[in-house]
């Protein structure tokens, strides 16, 4: 596949101002490029054709003869190297195919927020979601199974935003009490619970930890107290305990 890179031009300065790639003939992506813009094209790209006297002028950069995330890297390469040279481009992503590098207004992500609001995916789009992500490797740091291995940079920024958060009472406050209206009301499924439970069991807990749990419930009013339990949860307790009390009279004749 022959892939053009190409860059369109002020036609009073000769300024490049937008790079990109095409397998079609130069003149013809400018053409269509000078239809967009009249036609449907609300972008940075779209408003700066609008603004010139003629329509700009193409020139080719370079050409690769390869697959196309060999062109697509090119496109990057030389759209970052025109950036680090101060020009000023109105391409609004950092090349190749997608939009990596493309940062959202305020008005897009509210006007995108709207019209996402209230609509609740099919079951047939959870599935096809679902099945997208199965077998793929979970995250070390995170559990995710989305692949995503942050930098170490990453987490350093990461911990500085949540330590920022849990000095400023009233934004942690606020926080605590979104994410508590969000879980408000959610009713688990047997099979969530199930999960949770085995995700949990066996799991020993670190003396940190243990530490942390009991300083956050020092002085507080126990919540079991003047509660009736059913005969049930009494069985349940009792079964657990004998348990734990067995395996530890295991250990220490071992």
């Amino acid at each position: 596949m022959r892939t053009t890179i190409y860059a369109l031009c002020d036609p009073v300065t000769h300024e490049p101002r937008y790079i990109g790639k095409t397998v079609r003939a130069l003149k013809a992506r400018l053409r269509q490029h000078c239809i967009d813009s009249r036609t449907r094209e609300q972008t940075y790209k779209g408003n700066w054709i609008r603004s010139l006297p003629t329509p700009p002028l193409i020139q080719s950069l370079a050409v690769c003869t390869g697959d196309n995330a060999l062109a697509s890297e090119a496109e990057r390469t030389i759209i970052a190297l025109y950036r680090a040279t101060g020009r000023r481009l109105v391409n609004t992503t950092d090349g190749g195919d997608g939009a990596a590098g493309r940062k959202q207004s305020p008005e897009e992500r509210a006007k995108r927020s709207r019209s996402l609001l209230g609509k609740k995916k099919s079951p047939e789009h959870c599935a096809a979601n679902a099945a997208a992500h199965v077998g793929l490797p979970k995250n070390p740091n995170s559990g995710s199974k989305r692949g995503v291995k942050f930098s170490e940079a990453a987490k350093a920024n990461m911990a500085v935003a949540k330590q920022a958060l849990l000095d400023d009472p009233i934004r942690y406050a606020a926080w605590r009490t979104k994410i508590g209206a969000a879980h408000r009301g959610r009713v688990r499924s047997a099979e969530h619970c199930a999960k949770i439970s085995a995700a949990h069991l066996g799991r020993p807990l670190s003396a940190e930890t243990r530490a942390k749990m009991s300083a956050s419930h020092m002085g507080k009013p126990s919540g079991m107290r003047g509660r009736t339990r059913s005969p049930e949860a009494c069985a349940k307790t009792s079964a657990s305990l004998r348990a734990h009390w067995q395996r530890r009279l295991r250990h220490e004749r071992v």
